[in-house]
């Protein structure tokens, strides 16, 4: 092979080495490009969530019902030098009042004491002006002792109720307090406030779907919060002689809740 022949096949050499290297030059280009867009797509952007996309909607029912039990409680209350004299004023007040109540119409199922307490009652000395005796300031003396017993009661004939508040006091009752008003199915008034407050959020989670243009896929939570308030309305207490007239009112029971649904 003469020189000019070699160098002919010299650059044929060449040339098929340097086509070589560039296809390997893009082969790892394409590749170091692929592996970047991989990379950034795994960060995660601003507002994505790894999880599936959801909605969040609150919903509220109302009812109102016309309460037919009246609950109220009562403190009978004794003071005396001793124990023994205390309670046993406090017990008669308290029997006779109960007495009362049973006579009035009231179950012994509907009466239930919820405290009963003894406690001593001091009286505490004071420096008299002028006095050159030793000062007894702030010295706390037994002046005896006071028994509580405290009461709770259902009324289930309301009809009843403005005579046996006013009679009660006559008996002895040092305190009348807590009267509300409620129903005797009011778990049932519940689950029907419920069942509105669902119904309500499931009609806006349809709506804010529609306009989001997304579809509902499935209920992924429910929470129910504290139920809202239940108005009572009732009348201050009488005396013996005057029979207060006991308005029940009517009672708005209502419930919130949130769903939360899955959507694509």
């Amino acid at each position: 092979m003469n020189p000019e022949e070699k160098k002919c096949e010299c650059l044929r050499l060449w040339g098929r080495r340097s086509g070589a290297i560039r296809l390997l030059a893009i082969a790892l280009t394409v590749l170091v490009l692929v592996k970047v867009i991989a990379i950034v797509r795994s960060y995660p952007y601003i507002g994505e969530t790894n999880g599936p996309a959801t909605i969040s909607v609150s919903g509220t029912g109302d009812v109102v019902a016309i309460p037919n039990i009246a609950t109220f409680d009562f403190s009978v209350t004794n003071e005396a030098s001793d124990v023994a004299s205390a309670q046993t004023k406090t017990t008669d007040a308290a029997n006779a009042i109960l007495a009362f109540l049973k006579k009035n119409g009231i179950q012994s199922t509907d009466i239930q004491t919820t405290d009963y307490s003894v406690y001593p009652r001091y009286n505490y000395l004071t420096q008299t002006q002028g006095s050159n005796l030793p000062s007894m300031s702030g010295t706390q003396v037994l002046a005896g002792y006071d028994v509580s017993e405290s009461v709770e009661v259902k009324i289930r004939d309301l009809s009843t109720a403005g005579t046996i508040l006013s009679g009660i006091g006559g008996l002895g009752a040092t305190n009348v307090s807590g009267l509300t008003f409620t129903e005797d199915n009011h778990n049932d008034i519940v689950k029907q406030a419920e069942a509105a407050a669902i119904t309500d959020a499931k009609t806006k989670a349809e709506a804010l779907a529609k306009n989001l243009g997304v579809s509902l896929v499935r209920l992924v939570s429910y929470s129910n919060q504290n139920p809202g308030p239940v108005y009572y309305a009732a009348s201050a207490m009488g005396t013996e002689k005057s029979v207060p007239d006991i308005a029940p009112g009517e009672n708005k029971i209502t419930e919130n809740v949130t769903l939360v649904y899955e959507v694509r």
